[in-house]
Formats: structure tokens, sequence, C-alpha cells
């Protein structure tokens, strides 16, 4: 039937990272203007190292009663760009 449109393909992105997601701890994520927080239910080292080093200067540690990361959208850059990079990362 032809290739699927491109918010099917947006909704499998979406399904997959969620996959991923859950199994690295991460149990929600919002949007907060240009920042996405991405809310963890255990602070992880590793995790956060990746993170920060591939996304160079973008990504923050807020803890209050639950750990969360603060990762900056670069200039124009949409959501789900920056979900598949984090993705990538994990």
């Amino acid at each position: 039937f032809g290739e699927p449109p491109s918010s099917v393909i947006g909704l499998i992105d979406i399904a997959l990272f969620r996959s991923r997601a859950a199994a690295n701890g991460i149990y929600e994520i919002t949007q907060s203007g240009k920042t996405l927080l991405i809310k963890v239910t255990e602070f992880r080292e590793e995790q956060f190292a990746k993170l920060c080093d591939g996304l160079s200067g973008r990504v923050f540690l807020k803890v209050t009663d639950k750990p969360c990361y603060q990762v900056r959208l670069k200039d124009g850059q949409s959501v789900l760009a920056a979900l598949k990079e984090i993705a990538q990362l994990l």
C-alpha cells in the first residue's frame, strides 16, 4: 500500500522511545518552553554522563523529591528530533 504517512512514522518513533525510556528508568517527559524535563526513578551516574557527553552542555540535573534531567532544545529543534537524539545516547 505504499509508504506510511509521516504521522504514522512519528507515532512509531514515539512508541519505540517510550519503550527505551521505560527500560532506562524514565517515567515522565514534559516540555517547558525550550526545555525537556526528563523525570527518572533514580539517578544513574553513567546515564547522566552519557547524556552530558552527547548533548554538549545542554543537559542539567535538577534534584527535588525525584531526580530530573533538564535538556535544552537546540535552536529550531523539534521535540521529536531531541527525543531521537536522547534515545541514541541511552
